[in-house]
């Protein structure tokens, strides 16, 4: 029996060497993986080199998935190939074809097979790739968003601290969304002692500030929230996507000193588990409301195209 190859291709508004730089930071990984899917990196080694590997924990009951990485040919392409996990074969190819000095597309490319085909594939085929599809259109949304981020910040090497919020999980997993968009911006996120150009500060669940020598910025929130899960109940709430693009362009001096609020209220939900879009991805401005996947894809029509070709 042949390999299911699924297909995902984006466009992305800039060269192929910044695209392969944003896969090849150490939180890129951090960054693609959805939030209504969380797939939690074990132990890593290494980033996308020749060798390199991960070891994936696939919720709900934990199974592993160790990928090691190959065919490393910057700014072109890299490889993951599953050695262990659910699948009874997996290979992913990341390819970066140039289109201009100024933009590239990237193609994902996988070669999968489920174990004891050819009937589970026909129990289960559909599944798999409707998953797929879900998870590519996040991942794409997120590379587009932090490369747009980045181009707007236009800032070499950012070098800020931000103190850790203990005791409240909403504010620790916001500060790791945080500290991932900067690293594959290329910035460093240190510790309070450290040298730095700016301090950014939890102040409370609903307020942080950013102090700079050039006056403070304060951003008044509302529930931090990644999902429309998270949403249930709440009057008012912040993405934290949009959250960590403030700070990195408050950060990077492009926000006066003042007082700003990221506060939104409730809209109307269309998918319980459906990510909250940004409100800028490729410097097209989404409105600030909840959108499922499929919405999200048919918004940015022209720039994303998924070919899924079945069995081979």
């Amino acid at each position: 029996m042949t390999t299911p190859r699924t297909r995902f291709v984006v466009r992305l508004p800039v060269p192929a060497a910044a695209a392969f730089a944003w896969h090849a930071r150490p939180l890129a990984f951090d960054r693609l993986v959805p939030p209504f899917d969380p797939v939690r990196l074990v132990e890593t080694h290494g980033t996308i080199r020749n060798g390199d590997w991960k070891l994936l924990a696939l919720p709900p009951l934990g199974l592993r998935w160790l990928a090691r990485h190959e065919a490393y040919e910057p700014p072109l392409r890299f490889r993951d190939v599953q050695e262990r996990g659910p699948f009874a074969r997996c290979i992913h190819d990341h390819r970066f074809v140039p289109l201009s000095a100024t933009e590239c597309e990237l193609h994902d490319e996988l070669d999968w097979r489920l174990p004891l085909e050819p009937l589970s594939y026909w129990i289960a085929g559909r599944f798999v790739r409707a998953k797929l599809a879900r998870a590519f259109a996040w991942r794409q949304h997120v590379v587009l968003h932090d490369l747009a981020l980045h181009h707007r910040v236009q800032a070499h090497e950012l070098r800020f601290a931000m103190s850790v919020a203990h005791g409240n999980s909403t504010l620790q997993r916001a500060s790791q969304v945080v500290r991932a968009i900067a690293d594959t911006g290329g910035h460093s996120v240190v510790l309070p002692h450290q040298l730095c150009s700016a301090q950014v500060r939890w102040e409370a669940p609903s307020h942080v500030s950013v102090q700079r020598s050039t006056g403070t910025v304060h951003f008044e929130l509302g529930r931090l929230v990644q999902s429309a899960s998270d949403l249930r109940d709440l009057t008012s709430w912040t993405d934290v996507q949009e959250l960590a693009e403030a700070l990195l362009l408050a950060v990077a001096g492009h926000l006066p000193a003042g007082s700003w609020s990221l506060k939104r209220e409730q809209s109307a939900q269309t998918d319980d588990e459906a990510p909250i879009p940004a409100l800028a991805v490729a410097d097209r401005a989404i409105p600030s409301r909840w959108s499922s996947l499929r919405d999200l894809r048919q918004r940015l029509r022209g720039q994303v195209a998924v070919v899924d070709t079945g069995m081979r």
